[in-house]
């Protein structure tokens, strides 16, 4: 399990994917802050484009990188995500 109070979190990518840098086998996540939510907003009313853009802007990638992420392991920075706004996952 993650430490919710970590500023960062490494996930390692199960399908590690080819961005124009290279192949990324794990993404870095750090946690967000009130800045990103507000550039940012994602909540019940948002959909998935909007929390892209989130996810985008705390894992140092475009939007484009994102996209091209497996949805198992976009999964998997969703959940830290949730993790470092206290709520607890499924």
């Amino acid at each position: 399990m993650s430490d919710p109070k970590a500023q960062r979190v490494i996930v390692k990518l199960d399908y590690p994917v080819e961005l124009p840098d290279g192949t990324r086998a794990e993404v870095a996540i750090r946690r967000p802050t009130i800045g990103d939510m507000l550039d940012c907003p994602v909540n019940d009313r948002t959909g998935l484009k909007e929390e892209t853009a989130l996810m985008a802007r705390l894992c140092g990638l475009c939007v484009e990188d994102v996209r091209a992420l497996d949805m198992a392991d976009y999964d998997k920075l969703q959940t830290e995500l949730l993790r470092f706004r206290g709520v607890s996952g499924n």
